[in-house]
Protein backbone atom coordinates (compact mmCIF):
# COMPACT_ATOMS: atom_id res chain seq x y z
CA UNK A 1 0.00 0.00 0.00
CA UNK A 2 1.41 3.34 -1.09
CA UNK A 3 1.76 6.18 1.36
CA UNK A 4 -0.81 8.97 1.18
CA UNK A 5 1.82 11.67 1.58
CA UNK A 6 4.82 12.47 -0.57
CA UNK A 7 7.67 14.26 1.19
CA UNK A 8 8.98 15.94 -1.96
CA UNK A 9 5.56 17.41 -2.80
CA UNK A 10 5.15 18.59 0.79
CA UNK A 11 8.62 20.17 0.78
CA UNK A 12 7.91 21.90 -2.53
CA UNK A 13 4.62 23.28 -1.19
CA UNK A 14 6.49 24.70 1.80
CA UNK A 15 9.21 26.14 -0.44
CA UNK A 16 6.68 27.82 -2.73
CA UNK A 17 4.49 29.31 0.00
CA UNK A 18 6.53 29.87 3.17
CA UNK A 19 7.18 33.53 2.39
CA UNK A 20 3.50 34.34 2.15
CA UNK A 21 2.73 32.32 5.28
CA UNK A 22 5.47 34.14 7.17
CA UNK A 23 4.33 37.56 5.95
CA UNK A 24 0.69 37.05 6.96
CA UNK A 25 1.66 35.46 10.28
CA UNK A 26 4.03 38.33 11.09
CA UNK A 27 1.29 40.83 10.29
CA UNK A 28 -1.02 39.02 12.70
CA UNK A 29 1.70 38.93 15.36
CA UNK A 30 2.56 42.61 14.94
CA UNK A 31 -1.07 43.69 14.94
CA UNK A 32 -1.85 41.57 18.01
CA UNK A 33 1.18 42.98 19.83
CA UNK A 34 0.38 46.60 18.98
CA UNK A 35 -3.31 46.29 19.85
CA UNK A 36 -2.43 44.71 23.19
CA UNK A 37 0.35 47.01 24.39
CA UNK A 38 -1.70 50.12 23.47
CA UNK A 39 -4.81 48.77 25.21
CA UNK A 40 -4.18 50.52 28.56
CA UNK A 41 -4.17 53.92 26.83
CA UNK A 42 -7.43 53.12 25.07
CA UNK A 43 -8.91 51.86 28.32
CA UNK A 44 -8.06 55.15 30.07
CA UNK A 45 -9.69 57.18 27.32
CA UNK A 46 -12.82 55.02 27.29
CA UNK A 47 -13.24 54.97 31.08
CA UNK A 48 -13.00 58.74 31.25
CA UNK A 49 -15.53 59.34 28.49
CA UNK A 50 -19.20 59.31 29.54
CA UNK A 51 -20.40 58.16 26.14
CA UNK A 52 -18.45 54.89 26.22
CA UNK A 53 -18.98 51.73 28.23
CA UNK A 54 -16.22 49.98 30.16
CA UNK A 55 -13.23 48.95 28.06
CA UNK A 56 -12.83 45.22 27.42
CA UNK A 57 -9.58 43.70 26.15
CA UNK A 58 -11.28 40.53 24.91
CA UNK A 59 -13.76 42.68 22.97
CA UNK A 60 -10.82 44.38 21.24
CA UNK A 61 -9.50 40.97 20.24
CA UNK A 62 -12.95 39.93 19.07
CA UNK A 63 -13.56 43.04 16.96
CA UNK A 64 -10.12 43.52 15.44
CA UNK A 65 -7.63 40.66 15.80
CA UNK A 66 -10.19 37.92 15.25
CA UNK A 67 -12.56 40.26 13.48
CA UNK A 68 -12.05 42.85 10.77
CA UNK A 69 -8.26 42.65 10.30
CA UNK A 70 -7.71 38.99 11.14
CA UNK A 71 -10.42 37.64 8.85
CA UNK A 72 -9.17 39.81 5.98
CA UNK A 73 -5.60 38.55 6.42
CA UNK A 74 -6.64 34.91 6.57
CA UNK A 75 -8.73 35.38 3.40
CA UNK A 76 -5.71 36.85 1.62
CA UNK A 77 -3.57 33.91 2.71
CA UNK A 78 -6.19 31.28 1.83
CA UNK A 79 -6.72 32.71 -1.65
CA UNK A 80 -3.06 33.30 -2.43
CA UNK A 81 -1.91 29.84 -1.39
CA UNK A 82 -4.98 27.85 -2.40
CA UNK A 83 -4.88 29.07 -5.98
CA UNK A 84 -1.13 28.58 -6.22
CA UNK A 85 -1.21 25.02 -4.86
CA UNK A 86 -3.28 23.47 -7.64
CA UNK A 87 -4.85 25.45 -10.48
CA UNK A 88 -1.86 27.73 -10.98
CA UNK A 89 0.36 24.69 -11.50
CA UNK A 90 -2.17 23.19 -13.91
CA UNK A 91 -2.45 26.45 -15.82
CA UNK A 92 1.33 26.84 -16.09
CA UNK A 93 1.92 23.16 -16.88
CA UNK A 94 4.29 22.61 -13.97
CA UNK A 95 2.07 19.90 -12.49
CA UNK A 96 2.94 17.65 -15.42
CA UNK A 97 6.48 17.23 -14.05
CA UNK A 98 5.12 15.86 -10.78
CA UNK A 99 2.71 13.51 -12.56
CA UNK A 100 5.50 12.14 -14.75
CA UNK A 101 7.17 10.74 -11.64
CA UNK A 102 6.11 7.67 -9.62
CA UNK A 103 4.11 10.06 -7.39
CA UNK A 104 0.38 9.43 -7.73
CA UNK A 105 -2.36 12.03 -8.08
CA UNK A 106 -3.67 11.09 -4.65
CA UNK A 107 -0.27 11.63 -3.04
CA UNK A 108 0.11 14.99 -4.77
CA UNK A 109 -3.26 16.43 -3.79
CA UNK A 110 -3.27 15.08 -0.24
CA UNK A 111 0.27 16.34 0.39
CA UNK A 112 -0.72 19.80 -0.87
CA UNK A 113 -3.88 19.75 1.23
CA UNK A 114 -1.93 18.67 4.31
CA UNK A 115 0.37 21.68 3.94
CA UNK A 116 -2.61 24.01 3.47
CA UNK A 117 -4.43 22.70 6.54
CA UNK A 118 -1.38 22.59 8.83
CA UNK A 119 -0.22 26.07 7.80
CA UNK A 120 -3.61 27.52 8.76
CA UNK A 121 -3.50 25.71 12.11
CA UNK A 122 0.02 27.01 12.80
CA UNK A 123 -1.00 30.57 11.91
CA UNK A 124 -3.96 30.49 14.30
CA UNK A 125 -1.93 28.83 17.04
CA UNK A 126 0.83 31.43 16.88
CA UNK A 127 -1.74 34.23 16.99
CA UNK A 128 -3.30 32.70 20.10
CA UNK A 129 0.07 32.22 21.79
CA UNK A 130 1.16 35.80 21.09
CA UNK A 131 -2.19 37.09 22.33
CA UNK A 132 -1.80 35.09 25.54
CA UNK A 133 1.76 36.24 26.16
CA UNK A 134 1.17 39.90 25.37
CA UNK A 135 -2.07 40.22 27.32
CA UNK A 136 -0.29 38.70 30.33
CA UNK A 137 2.20 41.58 30.35
CA UNK A 138 -0.31 44.41 30.79
CA UNK A 139 -2.43 45.39 33.77
CA UNK A 140 -5.82 44.63 32.21
CA UNK A 141 -8.03 41.58 32.76
CA UNK A 142 -8.21 39.04 29.95
CA UNK A 143 -10.61 36.14 29.55
CA UNK A 144 -8.06 33.57 28.37
CA UNK A 145 -10.66 30.84 27.94
CA UNK A 146 -12.56 33.06 25.49
CA UNK A 147 -9.30 34.01 23.79
CA UNK A 148 -8.54 30.36 22.99
CA UNK A 149 -12.10 29.61 21.94
CA UNK A 150 -11.77 32.50 19.49
CA UNK A 151 -8.43 31.13 18.34
CA UNK A 152 -10.13 27.81 17.54
CA UNK A 153 -12.92 29.64 15.75
CA UNK A 154 -10.37 31.66 13.79
CA UNK A 155 -8.76 28.44 12.61
CA UNK A 156 -12.11 26.85 11.68
CA UNK A 157 -13.07 30.01 9.80
CA UNK A 158 -9.80 29.63 7.88
CA UNK A 159 -10.69 26.00 7.14
CA UNK A 160 -14.06 27.02 5.69
CA UNK A 161 -12.64 29.84 3.57
CA UNK A 162 -9.70 27.74 2.39
CA UNK A 163 -12.17 24.97 1.53
CA UNK A 164 -13.89 27.30 -0.93
CA UNK A 165 -10.56 28.27 -2.49
CA UNK A 166 -9.26 24.69 -2.59
CA UNK A 167 -12.44 23.42 -4.23
CA UNK A 168 -12.26 26.13 -6.91
CA UNK A 169 -8.55 25.46 -7.44
CA UNK A 170 -9.24 21.76 -8.01
CA UNK A 171 -12.36 22.26 -10.10
CA UNK A 172 -10.99 24.63 -12.75
CA UNK A 173 -8.01 24.35 -15.07
CA UNK A 174 -7.58 28.10 -15.54
CA UNK A 175 -6.43 30.45 -12.81
CA UNK A 176 -8.80 33.22 -13.85
CA UNK A 177 -11.89 31.04 -13.53
CA UNK A 178 -10.75 29.63 -10.21
CA UNK A 179 -10.16 33.16 -8.88
CA UNK A 180 -13.71 34.20 -9.75
CA UNK A 181 -15.10 31.61 -7.35
CA UNK A 182 -12.20 31.00 -4.98
CA UNK A 183 -11.40 34.66 -4.37
CA UNK A 184 -14.71 36.25 -5.34
CA UNK A 185 -16.90 34.40 -2.85
CA UNK A 186 -14.73 35.00 0.27
CA UNK A 187 -14.36 38.68 -0.64
CA UNK A 188 -18.12 39.04 -1.10
CA UNK A 189 -18.68 37.36 2.27
CA UNK A 190 -16.20 39.74 3.89
CA UNK A 191 -17.84 42.83 2.37
CA UNK A 192 -21.33 41.66 3.34
CA UNK A 193 -20.29 41.10 6.94
CA UNK A 194 -18.44 44.40 7.14
CA UNK A 195 -21.44 46.34 5.84
CA UNK A 196 -23.81 44.48 8.16
CA UNK A 197 -21.62 45.26 11.18
CA UNK A 198 -21.33 48.96 10.41
CA UNK A 199 -24.97 49.64 9.50
CA UNK A 200 -27.82 48.26 11.60
CA UNK A 201 -30.18 48.67 8.65
CA UNK A 202 -28.12 46.10 6.79
CA UNK A 203 -27.81 43.64 9.68
CA UNK A 204 -30.02 41.12 7.86
CA UNK A 205 -27.21 40.66 5.33
CA UNK A 206 -25.23 38.65 7.90
CA UNK A 207 -27.35 35.64 7.01
CA UNK A 208 -25.86 35.70 3.49
CA UNK A 209 -22.26 35.37 4.67
CA UNK A 210 -20.34 32.37 5.97
CA UNK A 211 -18.39 34.81 8.17
CA UNK A 212 -21.43 34.98 10.44
CA UNK A 213 -20.58 31.46 11.62
CA UNK A 214 -17.51 32.89 13.36
CA UNK A 215 -19.52 34.95 15.85
CA UNK A 216 -17.16 36.30 18.50
CA UNK A 217 -20.01 38.09 20.26
CA UNK A 218 -21.62 34.73 21.00
CA UNK A 219 -18.35 33.59 22.61
CA UNK A 220 -18.13 36.70 24.79
CA UNK A 221 -21.80 36.36 25.77
CA UNK A 222 -21.23 32.73 26.75
CA UNK A 223 -23.72 31.25 24.27
CA UNK A 224 -21.92 27.90 24.28
CA UNK A 225 -24.47 25.94 22.28
CA UNK A 226 -24.57 28.60 19.59
CA UNK A 227 -20.86 28.93 18.93
CA UNK A 228 -20.29 25.16 19.13
CA UNK A 229 -22.93 24.66 16.43
CA UNK A 230 -21.35 27.42 14.36
CA UNK A 231 -17.87 25.93 14.76
CA UNK A 232 -19.20 22.53 13.70
CA UNK A 233 -20.77 24.10 10.61
CA UNK A 234 -17.49 25.79 9.66
CA UNK A 235 -15.62 22.50 10.02
CA UNK A 236 -18.20 20.55 8.00
CA UNK A 237 -18.24 23.17 5.23
CA UNK A 238 -14.45 23.31 5.03
CA UNK A 239 -13.77 19.58 5.15
CA UNK A 240 -16.66 18.88 2.79
CA UNK A 241 -15.16 21.24 0.22
CA UNK A 242 -11.71 19.72 0.80
CA UNK A 243 -13.11 16.27 0.04
CA UNK A 244 -15.08 17.55 -2.95
CA UNK A 245 -12.04 19.29 -4.40
CA UNK A 246 -9.86 16.22 -3.87
CA UNK A 247 -12.36 13.90 -5.59
CA UNK A 248 -12.69 16.32 -8.50
CA UNK A 249 -8.91 16.52 -8.90
CA UNK A 250 -8.55 12.73 -8.89
CA UNK A 251 -11.19 12.24 -11.58
CA UNK A 252 -10.75 15.26 -13.84
CA UNK A 253 -8.98 15.35 -17.19
CA UNK A 254 -5.88 17.47 -16.88
CA UNK A 255 -4.44 19.43 -19.84
CA UNK A 256 -0.92 18.08 -19.35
Amino acid sequence: MKKLFNKSVLKQSIKDNWKMWLAITLLLVIFTTVMTITAPNRADRVDSHPLFSEFSLIATYADMIFGLVGTLLIIIYAVGVGIKLVVSEIDKGTLSFELNTPTTRKQIIISKLAFYFISLAAMALITGIIGTIMSSTIDLPMAFDQLWIMTLGFFLFGVAISGIVFFASCWFNKTGKAMMLGAGLPVVFFLITTLANFDDNLSFMRFFSINTLFDTSAIIAGYTGQFIAQFAALFVIGTGLYVGGTVKFLKKDLPL
